[in-house]
């Protein structure tokens, strides 16, 4: 009995010494003041004299996404924005979000802004930042105490065509997109006019007049005119991108109730090569899934 008794202990002594430690959790995230709405985030700011982290995200942005489960999962940047800022995101899809985005000329997502309790804009920027890039934009947003950061001159429409026709990128799009979308929020008639006329000059295919017509539709919020204009871009042309097909499949799962047209959109996932999607696109997938049949089992 003392012998069984002996050899137990050895061996609860022999695993205890070689169980593995496991790394532990990241032991906090960013607070996003989930519950609270604009006006009490800028309340909180001037109570804690703190500047405020803005972010404008939508939840078909694929750099976004990217923020999410990169720089914003980043330890140093958790516990930069937690110490120094009062930090608040926004769904610019949602119909509270239209005022802000009018406020802040936000014309591409993820839309990064810190400001000062008053709203006051004191660094913005448009588009995905790596961990250590966000985190020196987030000190020099520290250090400028208020300041405004003067804003470079920007090439005009003809510059920014003449460089996408030589490399036709989508980052080249983005930058005639953003051109779009500043002409429209000025409510210029006369650039927006230049910005559709060059495009169809240029481009004999019409992809990229279609492609800025399907832009409009969701600058302007107009979710029916972007289902028709996406069901014929994506049945006309070809060799279209994975960050497309991704783009509008997000667009569809948020906006559009027609069964048939979700399913298109589960297609179009399909043409994307399995090692180009993402556990969140797959989960898209599965959704689009449902809410067709959800949708096709209610009418």
């Amino acid at each position: 009995m003392k012998y069984k008794l002996t050899l137990t202990v050895f061996m609860l002594m022999a695993l205890m010494a070689f169980t593995p430690v496991f790394a532990k959790e990241p032991s906090s995230k960013i607070d996003f003041n989930a519950h609270k709405d604009f006006s009490s985030v800028l309340t909180l700011a001037n109570q804690e004299h703190k500047i405020v982290f803005f972010d404008g995200y939508t939840k078909w942005c694929a750099p976004c996404r990217k923020m999410d489960v990169t720089t914003y999962l980043d330890d140093g940047v958790v516990d930069f924005l937690n110490e120094n800022f009062i930090s608040y995101h926004m769904d610019m899809d949602h119909k509270n979000a239209k005022l802000l985005a009018e406020r802040y000329n936000i014309l591409t997502y993820p839309a990064l802004i810190f400001m000062d309790h008053k709203g006051n804009v004191i660094l913005k920027h448009h588009g995905y930042m790596p961990p250590q890039k966000f985190l020196a934009f987030a000190q020099h947003a520290l250090n400028a105490n208020g300041q405004r950061e003067a804003i470079p001159p920007q090439p005009d429409i003809d510059q920014l065509y003449a460089h996408y026709f030589k490399s036709p990128t989508g980052k080249n799009y983005k930058k005639i997109k953003m051109k779009l979308a500043e002409a429209m929020h000025l409510n210029d008639v006369e650039a927006i006019e230049k910005i559709h006329a060059i495009a169809k000059t240029q481009d004999a295919s019409g992809r990229i007049e279609h492609k800025l017509q399907m832009d409009t539709a969701i600058l302007n919020q107009n979710w029916g005119r972007y289902e028709r204009l996406a069901l014929a871009y994506f049945q006309t042309y070809q060799n279209v991108s994975a960050m497309d097909y991704k783009k509008s499949s997000y667009v569809f799962y948020g906006h559009v109730s027609t069964p048939s047209s979700l399913i298109k959109a589960v297609k179009w996932m399909s043409n994307i090569p399995q090692k180009g999607l993402s556990k969140g696109d797959l989960k898209l997938v599965e959704n689009l899934k449902i809410k067709s049949a959800r949708l096709h089992t209610a009418n």
